[in-house]
């Protein structure tokens, strides 16, 4: 109520979907509080309409609208993308990790500690002394290694800081990087790719998901045609390209055809080791294949592989097989995929 506004010193969002989820737009099919955070629907407008007519973006407190690196559950679109700038706060991990504190040095404890003694108590000082005092929650430091970027980089580190950045909210810079090498390597192209995707999963742009198809299926002949094919690169591209050819194109043929690509190269990188990746691309394959008791089996073989902590793995998983699901409108395998995927859902 007011009475509390008018107390309020400090606002901490940690990972909270302000703007609502698309998520829950897409997956109708699945839990019923689920709708309740879709994108679109009466209750989020409604929160977005009260928040504008009551706080603005004036507000008379501190804001702290913080949102993991890692987060893939809730993203920046709606943690922090719905506030301006100067209230975005970022540390590292998934959605349960950045507020994992268990010591005095985690990045969400050194946060509070660092907003709480500035008792700023307007929007002046919000936008003068937080940015200053709180740079190491912000992307200053990745811009600054974005400038000493030699010029000949290794494609580890193009595509480990152009993930950072888009963890930051410099999808932009991101973008701009892995677009600058591009043609370095195919995990960069495979890297640009998912941040077409990511655009197109938060505002259903057409043209990024063209983009995104496009650099998928470029980066997969690129890796076929070596005289050595990497077989973990090429199951992680087919696998998108199934995943767009069914969600986007609403081609099932094709994302069949693709779904068999990828477990055929799921089948020989597996004569070496077994990681998650390898595991969940094969849940997935099946989902498009119809094998759907395969697809539960090996999702939760990968979920022994990975375990709960890792969640951000999970999640992402979790909403290729919801799209998938929801697009099959099946209900029996929303329903199998939801208990399957129960540990994501209690994140």
């Amino acid at each position: 109520g007011e009475d509390l506004r008018a107390k309020l010193v400090h606002l901490f969002l940690f990972g909270t979907p302000s703007a609502g989820l698309i998520t829950a737009s897409l997956v109708r099919l699945w839990k019923r509080q689920l709708n309740n955070m879709a994108i679109d629907g009466d209750f989020i407008k409604a929160l977005r309409a009260d928040w504008s007519a009551r706080i603005t973006d004036t507000p008379s407190f501190c804001l702290h609208v913080v949102a993991g690196a890692k987060d893939q559950f809730v993203p920046t679109y709606t943690s922090t993308d719905p506030f301006p700038e100067r209230f975005r706060r970022f540390v590292p991990g998934n959605h349960l990790e950045m507020v994992r504190a268990l010591t005095q040095d985690h990045a969400a404890v050194r946060l509070v500690i660092t907003a709480l003694p500035l008792n700023c108590l307007n929007q002046q000082l919000a936008g003068e002394q937080l940015p200053a005092a709180m740079e190491e929650f912000g992307a200053a430091p990745l811009l600054r290694r974005l400038a000493s970027l030699p010029q000949n980089p290794e494609p580890q580190a193009v595509t480990k800081l152009a993930l950072d950045l888009d963890g930051a909210g410099k999808r932009h810079d991101a973008i701009e990087l892995l677009l600058r090498f591009k043609d370095l390597h195919p995990d960069i192209m495979g890297t640009l790719a998912g941040r077409y995707k990511r655009m197109w999963i938060e505002n259903r742009g057409r043209e990024f998901a063209d983009k995104a198809l496009n650099l998928y299926a470029d980066a997969f002949d690129l890796v076929k045609s070596k005289a050595e094919v990497d077989a973990a690169q090429a199951y992680y591209l087919a696998i998108n390209v199934a995943f767009l050819a069914l969600v986007f194109c609403e081609n099932h043929e094709n994302a069949k055809q693709w779904a068999a690509v990828a477990l055929h190269y799921c089948d020989v990188a597996s004569k070496e080791s077994k990681p998650y990746w390898l595991v969940a691309t094969m849940g997935e394959a099946n989902l498009y294949l119809g094998d759907y008791d395969a697809a539960i089996r090996h999702y939760h073989e990968a979920q022994r592989i990975l375990g709960p902590e890792d969640n951000w793995q999970l999640q992402s998983t979790w909403y290729h097989a919801a799209c998938i699901s929801s697009y099959l409108r099946d209900v029996v395998l929303a329903d199998s995929l939801e208990k399957c995927f129960a540990v994501v859902e209690q994140a």
